[in-house]
């Protein structure tokens, strides 16, 4: 496939930005072979964290090999289906009313790792402006984890001897944050919703000496 690319960095809006406001799309839609190919970028990406395809689409797939008619739903389906094998999830926008609602369904259930069958895995329509923000807002804010890893281990019997804060605000341990392991952190509730606004936070941890082990 023929793929307009940015270097992958953070913060790199300006790039994008510069790249992307002077492209516009091609005249076929292969979903399949683009997938295939971003993935195996994305997969060799040693990043740590969570890598998502965010895949926008107005039309049904077709393949590189048979560019009409548009019978490229298999391959792309398939294509999720082995990102998802390697780590990477796929959420779908559809942005044309010219890809049917089955598809788009398929589509988002093999990027979540589901089966053909499930119907409640959520996908995106966004016809307008307003709605393709509103779909990038929840994806985005989906993809923050309220996990975070302490760099060293904490005494679990006395864990909650410990002071966790978001924004500068204490959460109460047990109902607003938890220890899932010695070296791990959860936020809970409506902190870890208020996480996942789409602001800017800050999460805080401290324990006293003997408590915390560095």
């Amino acid at each position: 496939p023929i793929l307009t690319e940015v270097e992958a960095s953070l913060n790199n809006f300006d790039a994008i930005d510069q790249v992307f406001s002077a492209a516009s799309p091609g005249n076929d839609t292969p979903t399949g072979d683009s997938l295939i190919a971003v993935a195996e970028k994305l997969a060799q990406d040693p990043t740590p964290g969570e890598k998502i395809i965010v895949l926008a689409t107005d039309g049904e797939p077709d393949t590189c090999e048979q560019p009409n008619p548009q019978q490229g739903q298999d391959l792309a389906v398939s294509a999720a289906e082995d990102a998802f094998g390697l780590g990477i999830s796929t959420r779908i926008i559809s942005v044309g009313d010219q890809v049917s609602a089955g598809h788009v369904q398929d589509m988002a259930n093999a990027g979540l790792g589901r089966a053909p069958s499930d119907d409640d895995a959520e996908y995106f329509t966004a016809l307008e402006g307003v709605e393709l923000f509103d779909a990038f807002d929840s994806i985005l804010a989906a993809a923050v984890s309220c996990t975070f890893e302490v760099e060293g281990s904490v005494d679990m019997s006395q864990a909650c001897s410990g002071n966790v804060s978001l924004d500068g605000q204490p959460l109460d341990c047990g109902s607003q944050w938890e220890m899932v392991d010695a070296s791990t952190v959860r936020l809970l509730g409506d902190a870890c919703t208020t996480l996942k606004d789409g602001g800017d936070h800050q999460v805080g941890a401290t324990w006293p000496c003997g408590v915390y082990i560095p």
